[in-house]
C-alpha cells in the first residue's frame, strides 16, 4: 500500500455510484495522506452506503497509526483480527 494517493471525483464518483448503486459524492484531492478524511463505501444490510472515515488504523495497543498491510499476512497478524 501506498502511503498518499489522489482522487478525481470526476473520474470516480460516477463510476463508484454506478457499480454500487448510491448516490456517490467525493471532492477532488491530489493529495491524501494518512490521518485524511477519505469517502468510502461499506456494506449495510443488503445494499452499501458512503462513509467518510479517517485512513489508517490505530490499535489501542499501538502509539502509532497503522496505514500499511501485507495481504500474505493479514490472516495471521493479532492488528487485524
Amino acid at each position: 500500500m501506498c502511503g498518499r494517493f489522489a482522487v478525481s471525483a470526476k473520474s470516480i464518483t460516477p463510476a463508484v455510484s454506478e457499480r454500487f448503486n448510491i448516490d456517490f459524492t467525493t471532492t477532488d484531492n491530489m493529495d491524501l495522506r494518512p490521518t485524511d478524511i477519505i469517502s468510502t463505501v461499506i456494506k449495510s444490510g443488503a445494499g452499501y452506503q458512503q462513509l467518510n472515515a479517517s485512513w489508517g488504523i490505530k490499535p489501542s495497543w499501538s502509539k502509532t497509526l497503522l496505514i500499511n498491510a501485507q495481504s500474505e499476512t493479514v490472516s495471521s497478524k493479532r492488528t487485524f483480527k
